[in-house]
């Protein structure tokens, strides 16, 4: 059975089409990949994001993101 876990990456700020703010939190996965001669080595996988409320939300772009149960897109701010 291979072994993963799930870390905090990065926090994202977004906002919406009438202004009201948003903070994305992304979540890696990562992958036992170790073997006997390598132990110890982890592989990046999935990445899952979600508002700070751990409202799930969709990556459209490196840009825009959009709410899941509502369907509000959102914009990274910079």
């Amino acid at each position: 059975m291979t072994k993963k876990k799930t870390e905090f990456t990065k926090e994202i700020d977004a906002i919406d089409e009438l202004g009201q703010k948003y903070q994305i939190i992304e979540f890696t996965e990562y992958h036992d990949v170790s073997t006997f001669t390598t132990p110890g080595v982890w592989e990046e996988g999935l990445k899952e994001f979600r508002l700070s409320n751990g409202s799930p939300v969709n990556k459209l772009s490196d840009t825009d993101f959009e709410i899941v149960a509502s369907g509000v897109l959102l914009r990274v701010t910079i």
